[in-house]
């Protein structure tokens, strides 16, 4: 189904690919000329850097702003490929489940993790404008 969605273009798909990212990366690496969304990414470090490669971006969620190895898939992602995600009402914080109305929460925290001494303040408005610059982009690669 996802590979039929080549043939009409200018697509953007989001694919949740735990435990499973080196096939759907080459799958879509040979077959899909369009826009890759990462949802929760969770594979190893070199699949992240085929995809990073590859011009995907990455949906962030809280936990994984809260394990050891989310925290390094993060820093590893380049602050252009970064997107809010809340996985409402799978993801928690405590009792409360996450809604789309929590995801300043996820922003304020990922901006405090990824800022940087060359853009202390930029970090932000950059997370902000992804989304807008992911769906007015004609391929996600041309980014960097």
């Amino acid at each position: 189904m996802v590979l039929a969605c080549a043939d009409t273009g200018e697509k953007v798909l989001t694919i949740h690919s735990r435990r499973t990212a080196q096939d759907v990366i080459d799958i879509l690496e040979a077959n899909f000329p369009d826009k890759i969304i990462l949802h929760w990414y969770s594979d190893t470090m070199s699949q992240l850097q085929k995809a990073i490669n590859n011009g995907y971006y990455f949906s962030i969620n809280y936990p994984m702003l809260h394990s050891k190895s989310g925290k390094e898939i993060i820093k590893r992602i380049p602050n252009e490929r970064l997107l809010i995600e809340t996985d409402g009402p799978f993801t928690k914080r405590g009792e409360e489940i996450f809604t789309t109305l929590m995801a300043i929460n996820i922003h304020k925290e990922l901006a405090r993790m990824k800022v940087s001494n060359e853009d202390p303040y930029g970090i932000e408005e950059k997370i902000s404008s992804n989304f807008e610059r992911l769906l007015s982009d004609k391929k996600s690669s041309n980014l960097l």
